[in-house]
């Protein structure tokens, strides 16, 4: 822990530059807009489910063939001794239960590629020689409840920041087998056209409907880490985890976001859950952030364990990994694994810089997601972000090339009106 104290004294002295980021629309349509944010996808969607998804898929329509074709594809190959296991795990679509909008929106999204990607032999899943169909976006969006990935995250309040305002903070972790698998990551922001649905961002791959690092317009954060939880207490009638977390998000709001989220997960059935780390800008005595640990499980407080931070009065801050603290798990991780260590890690850091009474800015929260940065074979931090959830202002880093983590790359920073104003 000293070496990260040390990394941390040196970014105050001498703080990485932060490249304040400047949008520029570079493809429309409709109402909707691309442009780019460190050389990776930026979107703006506006409109019902159909034409965000219509949008999703014009304006990003090549990047979501090769995350298939460069990434899904291989993978799922490099993973199953099964002849044309493609094909075989599409007939687990069944055994999910998407809801009406996210089937507007993939409809809306392989019309959007048609649109965008008019020659059939540019629609190509070039492993399979034949053309994309909704089957294929069907599978990839809950091919993410069986991918696993790693991640750490925290949040800090009152007495660590310096004006009370809560900083959220995250890496997202995971495969890095192929290069492709990083280069299809984008920053989405979304205007839902319906009423009651609040506009929101997150950051993720192409050709995903759903969310799993997200703030919306009333500045609630969530994000799900890869968990240890049990198996699902039913065969199918799953819902895509990734869906029921924006559906989450949607209805969130600052002043109940708990009970809000907690009501939505323990209401929709899922096969893998994970770790969901919730905050939001105001937090006091009786209003606190959590972490849900969340799994299939609907036997067990139907599938949600709240787990609140540990002593908010004399620790205001809030740490997840990948394993769960609360709730029965599926297996208990070694002291020495990632995820253990990772969580020792963080939570010292923290109690070393309150005993201190050193505040926790975008600076120090930067170094931190640096030391516990993953970059070893196989997996790597593909992005890291650091949030002041009441100003919405998002300081982010993308992996610059394979092998090494986000936390080494250029970091820029942006509001939520530098992008929800770009039209």
């Amino acid at each position: 822990m000293r070496m990260v104290l040390s990394a941390l004294a040196y970014c105050i002295l001498a703080s990485t530059s932060v490249r304040a980021e400047t949008f520029k629309v570079v493809e429309r349509h409709g109402q909707s807009v691309r442009g780019n944010i460190g050389g990776h996808p930026l979107l703006v969607l506006r409109g019902n489910h159909r034409e965000r998804g219509e949008a999703l898929g014009y304006l990003a329509g090549n990047e979501i063939l090769r995350f298939m074709n460069e990434c899904m594809l291989p993978i799922v190959k490099a993973v199953s001794k099964n002849e044309n296991p493609w094909e075989k795990l599409l007939a687990n679509n069944t055994k999910f239960a998407f809801p009406e909008r996210f089937k507007l929106e993939l409809q809306g999204m392989l019309d959007g590629i048609r649109l965008a990607l008019p020659h059939k032999e540019d629609r190509l899943l070039k492993e399979l020689n034949r053309e994309v169909a909704l089957d294929d976006l069907y599978m990839i969006n809950w091919l993410y409840d069986a991918r696993r990935f790693g991640c750490s995250s925290f949040s800090v309040w009152g007495s660590m920041t310096k004006d009370g305002q809560t900083l959220f903070a995250r890496n997202m972790d995971s495969s890095d087998e192929l290069p492709m698998y990083n280069a299809s990551i984008g920053v989405v922001a979304t205007v839902p056209s319906e009423p009651g649905l609040k506009p929101f961002l997150d950051i993720r791959m192409m050709g995903l409907a759903g969310v799993s690092t997200a703030i919306n317009e009333d500045g609630v954060a969530i994000e799900l880490n890869e968990g240890n939880g049990s198996a699902p207490s039913t065969k199918e009638g799953w819902i895509s985890r990734l869906q029921v977390i924006q559906e989450a998000l949607e209805g969130a709001r600052a002043q109940s976001a708990v009970d809000d989220v907690t009501r939505v997960l323990r209401a929709k059935p899922v096969r893998t859950g994970g770790i969901l780390h919730v905050s939001f800008p105001e937090i006091s005595a009786g209003h606190l952030p959590a972490v849900f640990e969340w799994d299939g499980d609907r036997a067990n407080e139907n599938g949600a364990t709240l787990r609140p931070p540990d002593d908010p009065g004399a620790k205001p801050f809030l740490v997840s990994t990948n394993h769960f603290l609360t709730r029965k798990a599926s297996t208990k991780p070694d002291a020495a694994s990632s995820t253990c260590t990772r969580d020792a890690a963080i939570r010292a850091c923290l109690a070393d810089l309150l005993k201190e009474k050193q505040c926790v800015d975008e600076r120090v929260a930067r170094t931190i997601l640096d030391a516990v940065s993953k970059h070893e074979k196989g997996e790597v931090t593909h992005f890291s972000v650091v949030t002041w959830l009441k100003e919405r202002r998002i300081y982010l880093a993308f992996s610059p090339k394979q092998g090494v983590a986000a936390t080494k790359g250029e970091w820029t920073s942006f509001t939520w009106d530098d992008v929800f104003n770009l039209k």
